[in-house]
This record gives C-alpha cells, sequence and structure tokens, in this order.
C-alpha cells in the first residue's frame, strides 16, 4: 500500500472483505510506470506525515 496508515477497506460484511481482498490480484498490474502515469491523472499523492518522535 501507498499509504500504510490509511485503511483502505472499511468492510462492513464478510462478503466486502471478500470482494476487497480480490484486489490483490490488481498489485502486480501497478507497475512504478503505472502508478506514475496515474499520479500524472489525479495529482493527489498524500506528502509523507512528519515523524515528530
Amino acid at each position: 500500500m501507498s499509504a500504510p496508515h490509511v485503511t483502505p477497506f472499511p468492510n462492513k460484511r464478510a462478503s466486502q472483505v471478500t470482494e476487497n481482498m480480490q484486489a490483490i490480484d490488481v498489485l502486480p498490474k501497478l507497475t512504478d510506470e503505472v502508478m506514475a502515469r496515474i499520479e500524472d491523472v489525479l495529482q493527489n499523492k498524500p506528502q509523507t506525515a512528519e515523524d515528530y518522535r
């Protein structure tokens, strides 16, 4: 995941968990080139959170 602090799948039913887990099948298709093209279109990449520890 590109934003590990974000919960991408707020599931309410078991069927939603099953459906959302199928999204893992798309991961191999999300190459750096594809992600760059998506970012070029959306231009909404989240900023890295500051770590004040």
